[in-house]
């Protein structure tokens, strides 16, 4: 399953927001970075240009 940066579909009540679009490329997230003393590794992750 993707992470995705955007509002929940749960509202506050319990109920469910309508779904009106995709998960888009831009929308996605990452698991968190835990920063470690060492070396420097880098990956290079795809996206969308500008965001």
């Amino acid at each position: 399953m993707v992470i995705i940066q955007t509002r929940s579909r749960r509202k506050p009540s319990g109920g469910r927001y309508k779904h009106h679009e995709k998960k888009k490329l831009a929308d996605m997230g990452r698991d968190p970075t835990f920063t470690q003393i060492g070396e420097r590794r880098l990956t290079k992750v795809r996206g969308k240009a500008g965001i």
